[in-house]
């Protein structure tokens, strides 16, 4: 599934709490309520899929923890220019990930990487 990337950054310019905005990466989670667009599940679940603005891409930004591929870390599957195209892609993820038939892969738009369904799953 190809999904829509606006940023040119990868997890490299984002990583380390995003020091190339100042150290901003480190304070995002302070103003969280205020950047979320939406939130399906809770922390401590097997499928969270979390929109939000994010400062550090400058865009809103759609990410899905979800067990049944491989990995506890978040990947960011879509990006967005408005917080209206955030909330529209936000609840096509929702549908899409919690339907009968999910994605047999996730592709990450802020690093090369495909994260394949396990077979148990799909």
């Amino acid at each position: 599934m190809k999904n829509k990337k606006l940023s040119n950054k990868n997890y490299i310019d984002l990583g380390i709490g995003g020091l190339a905005t100042g150290f901003g990466g480190m304070l995002y989670n302070r103003d969280y309520e205020n950047r979320k667009v939406m939130r399906y599940g809770k922390d401590d679940e097997d499928l969270v899929i979390d929109t939000a603005y994010t400062p550090d891409t400058g865009y809103y930004e759609t990410g899905i923890i979800d067990k049944r591929y491989g990995t506890d870390d978040w990947i960011i599957v879509e990006e967005y220019e408005t917080k209206k195209e955030a909330l529209k892609g936000h609840n096509r993820w929702v549908k899409l990930m919690t339907g009968e038939k999910i994605p047999k892969e996730l592709e990450s738009v802020h690093e090369e990487g495909i994260f394949k369904l396990n077979e148990k799953y799909g």
